[in-house]
C-alpha cells in the first residue's frame, strides 16, 4: 500500500469495538488502544498470559478484571513510520479507527460497542448475548482457512445473507480470535454478499 498517498488524521481512536491491537507480525505499528481507560480483561488466561490482578486482588466477582492503570484511548499517527501504517490505514478505511480529539476522552463505559452484545455473568465473566451467537462463535473458534471456506460456501438464502451481514458486523467490531478487524475478511464477506444483490447498506440491529 502506498501510505504516502493516504492522508491520516494526526490522532486516531476507536470507532468500533472496545480494543484494537496491532502488535504482531511484520511491519506492525505497535498500537494498542482501548475505548476507555479501564478495560475488562476477564477470567483465566488471555493469549497464554496470566491475568493481571485488579485492585480487588481478583476477589470481588462483580469488579473482577477491571484494571485501573492508565490505558491509551488514542494515538498519534505522525509518530509511526510509514512502513508500519498499513493496518492502521485499513482500520481507518473501515471505520474501526476514527479521528480523535485528545481533549475529549471517551466517557461511555462500553465505548462504542452495542450494550446488548455482552453482559457480565454472576461469576464476573463477559458473556456474548448478541443476535447471532453462531456467527460470533465462528469468529472465535474457526481458523482463517475454515472461516474463508464458510464465507465462500454460505448458502444463497435469506438466512445465509443475514449470517454474512452479522459476520461482517462482528468482524468490524473485532469480535474475533485476533481482537482486531481483518481487512481481507471484510473484503471477502462484501464480495460474497454481492451474490445476494445490493443489501449491505443496512447492517442488522439487535432485536428489541
Amino acid at each position: 500500500m502506498n501510505t504516502k498517498a493516504f492522508k491520516l488524521p494526526k490522532y486516531l481512536k476507536l470507532g468500533k469495538g472496545s480494543m484494537w491491537f496491532d502488535v504482531d507480525g511484520e511491519n506492525a505499528s505497535g498500537v494498542k488502544i482501548y475505548a476507555k481507560q479501564e478495560a475488562f480483561i476477564g477470567r483465566g488466561k488471555e493469549l497464554g498470559a496470566d491475568v493481571v490482578k485488579d485492585k480487588f486482588e481478583n476477589e470481588n466477582l462483580l469488579e473482577y478484571g477491571y484494571i485501573d492503570k492508565e490505558l491509551p484511548w488514542y494515538f498519534d499517527t505522525t509518530t509511526i513510520p510509514g512502513e508500519n501504517l498499513d493496518r492502521i490505514i485499513n482500520a481507518f478505511k473501515h471505520g474501526i479507527l476514527i479521528k480523535a480529539d485528545p481533549k475529549e476522552p471517551p466517557t461511555d463505559d462500553l465505548g462504542t460497542a452495542p450494550v446488548k452484545d455482552f453482559k457480565h455473568s454472576k461469576e464476573g465473566d463477559l458473556v456474548f448475548i448478541g443476535k447471532n451467537k453462531e456467527m460470533y462463535k465462528k469468529l472465535q473458534t474457526l481458523s482463517t482457512k475454515d472461516l474463508v471456506s464458510f464465507i465462500n460456501t454460505c448458502p444463497q438464502t435469506e438466512q445465509g445473507k443475514m449470517n454474512l451481514q452479522d459476520l461482517y458486523e462482528y468482524e468490524q467490531k473485532a469480535y474475533n480470535r485476533v481482537s482486531r478487524a481483518r481487512g481481507n475478511i471484510l473484503d471477502l464477506i462484501r464480495q460474497r454478499l454481492n451474490v445476494y444483490g445490493p443489501s449491505l447498506g443496512a447492517i442488522r440491529i439487535n432485536d428489541e
